[in-house]
């Protein structure tokens, strides 16, 4: 592999199972700062309508897809072969960084082997993505954060209240009133792909008070919300 000056050599390596495709433009943009993309592979059963959505993303992006079916339920055998493959590429090919996209735990053994021989391992996420993980990569980097905030149209909305709704019954106490804190903490625990920032808001209380569902009370430092 020809190595241009001092530029550092990349293999994008992605979960399609636990990835969406409306991430693919700001991680690619993202991973580019740190040095040359020099392969793109994503892995996935593409016989599955559920991954239907990222066929113009892969083509538009020159992403290398393999096909991996499911053998079982389960969805072992996409993160199985994204393993063999990245071993492969670390031993036949130089590159400076592995980025591995995905939320999911397993691949924490994989970044740690690929992180003995110098090699560093770039991690790609949601949030909830479980330490083990997070911890196995030199760095690890949240996708929410490059979610270009969403514009709020009618069906987005309806969506929005629905979930904010859901939140409020699961955490109401006996007067329908919420303590704002465990409103967020069942949302990060039940609603893992629910972001506020993909919908342009800094805090949940702003995007809470823009829906007019809700009133809202301050007791000293506290919000409470109740549904109107």
């Amino acid at each position: 592999m020809i190595r241009m000056n001092n530029v550092k050599n990349i293999a994008v390596l992605i979960d399609a199972d636990n990835t969406s495709p409306e991430i693919i433009d700001p991680l690619l943009a993202e991973i580019s700062k740190y040095g040359l993309i020099c392969t793109k592979k994503i892995y996935g059963n593409w016989a599955s309508p559920r991954l239907s959505k990222w066929k113009e993303k892969i083509m538009l992006n020159a992403l290398i897809p393999i096909q991996q079916f499911a053998s079982t339920k389960s969805k072992n055998s996409t993160d199985i072969a994204l393993v063999i493959d990245s071993m492969d590429l670390f031993y036949t090919e130089k590159f400076d960084i592995f980025c591995i996209v995905s939320s999911d735990s397993d691949f924490a053994p994989l970044a740690t082997r690929i992180r003995q021989n110098g090699t560093q391992v770039y991690g790609f996420g949601k949030r909830s993505t479980p330490n083990t993980f997070q911890r196995s990569c030199n760095q690890f980097n949240y996708i929410e954060k490059m979610m270009l905030p969403k514009l709020i149209s009618k069906a987005n909305r309806e969506d929005i209240n629905e979930i904010l709704l859901e939140a409020t019954n699961a955490t109401k106490d006996l007067t329908g009133w919420v303590n704002l804190t465990k409103m967020g903490e069942y949302l990060k625990k039940n609603k893992s792909d629910f972001s506020i920032q993909q919908y342009g808001y800094k805090k949940l209380s702003l995007l809470i008070k823009d829906t007019n569902l809700f009133e809202m009370k301050k007791e000293n430092s506290t919000i409470f919300i109740r549904a109107i």
